[in-house]
């Protein structure tokens, strides 16, 4: 393996919080005052794992909707952070042991998400994660996202490391492709949304976190 890790860069959105399921539920209630509806299927299907902007690009497309972009996508950051003052996404078994023990290898960390930033810090505040991550990389601070490579590359120039250098997690294809096309080897977490996703070219696939964690464990453990 070709990999000296330093760090890891960990996707937020279905791979350390279950937070498709939510997201699906407030497009719904975003949606439904404009007259359009969307099932939980139909957003799983179609929808988890992509920026909001996006989302309300293909929503005003798809539904015929009269309102900008611009607004859609605003309601839905309105409500999202109006849910996200009451809890937290619900962290996934397992994040939590794999931050530590990346921390016991002396390995840095970075959340690489397509989403934003607030819901990272809402995320690593409630559940006391700040002291593990080093850099949040989100959906505002690059040009295109994923599974463009500009948040991976940006993620490697804040932490001054090379992609060999470095190992990224992720839940889904687009996120994957985002990490590979950045030169940075991808272990993959599949999970409900994402079984059907075709993840050739990762490192390893596994099903849930603390099987992460067992992988991590037997190839990097110093």
């Amino acid at each position: 393996m070709a990999i000296m890790l330093k760090a890891l860069l960990l996707d937020h959105d279905g791979t350390l919080v279950d937070s498709e399921t939510l997201h699906g539920q407030l497009w719904a209630e975003v949606l439904a005052t404009y007259g359009a509806s969307l099932s939980a299927q139909d957003y799983h299907t179609h929808y988890a794992g992509y920026s909001t902007l996006q989302n309300a690009h293909d929503f005003i497309e798809r539904f015929g909707l009269a309102v900008d972009q611009t607004t859609l996508a605003q309601d839905k950051v309105t409500i999202t952070q109006a849910w996200l003052k009451q809890q937290a996404w619900p962290l996934n078994d397992g994040a939590s042991a794999i931050m530590q023990w990346a921390q016991n290898q002396h390995l840095r960390q970075a959340i690489v998400t397509g989403g934003q930033r607030i819901s990272v810090e809402h995320t690593l505040s409630y559940y006391g994660l700040k002291p593990f991550i080093e850099v949040i990389s989100s959906q505002e601070d690059a040009p295109h996202n994923k599974p463009a490579p500009d948040l991976y590359l940006l993620t490697l120039e804040r932490l001054g490391l090379k992609a060999n250098e470095v190992l990224a997690i992720e839940d889904t294809a687009r996120g994957m492709q985002a990490a590979l096309t950045a030169g940075i080897f991808c272990l993959v977490v599949r999970n409900h949304y994402s079984q059907d996703h075709d993840f050739t070219g990762a490192i390893a696939c596994v099903d849930s976190l603390p099987q992460a964690l067992a992988w991590l464990q037997k190839t990097f453990t110093s």
